[in-house]
């Protein structure tokens, strides 16, 4: 979600240029002049495993940064991960599922607390407005029965 447009900030247009190991990765292309509002969606990878990558932290799940939660969220999912990968090494899927479980409680988590304060200001703001309407990627503010894959 983009707080306000880039192109609002005086003296925006000095700090286009990427550090130097961004540079070196992506070009030396200009970083965009202004971003577009968007609404806060939650992503969330589903499964967030397969046989050679298990997602953790914020590949596994992303949610509106204002929200700051994405570091509590990733050390929560830290022991879960690492009992899915020592699971698949040794052909036992089920922590894996059990990660994807874990996963799911974060989102759902994520959406009932945001629901929480769209209800508690009437959410007739336009800032609370989008955050409203589900808008999940992946398995995106939907029920677990309602995934969307990737």
């Amino acid at each position: 979600m983009t707080v306000m447009r880039v192109g609002d900030l005086p003296g925006t247009d000095d700090h286009r240029e990427p550090p130097e190991h961004t540079a070196r990765r992506l070009g030396r292309r200009a970083l965009p002049a202004t971003a577009d509002y968007r609404g806060a969606t939650v992503g969330y990878a589903s499964p967030p495993w397969s046989a050679r990558l298990v997602a953790v932290g914020g590949a596994a799940v992303a949610v509106d940064p204002l929200s700051s939660s994405g570091v509590r969220d990733a050390l929560r999912l830290a022991g879960p991960a690492a009992a899915a990968v020592l699971g698949l090494l040794d052909g036992d899927t089920g922590p894996a599922h059990q990660y994807a479980r874990c996963v799911r409680a974060i989102v759902d988590e994520h959406l009932d607390q945001r629901g929480h304060f769209v209800m508690l200001t009437g959410g007739h703001e336009p800032f609370w407005e989008k955050r409203r309407r589900p808008a999940v990627r992946s398995g995106v503010d939907r029920p677990a029965s309602g995934r969307v894959d990737h």
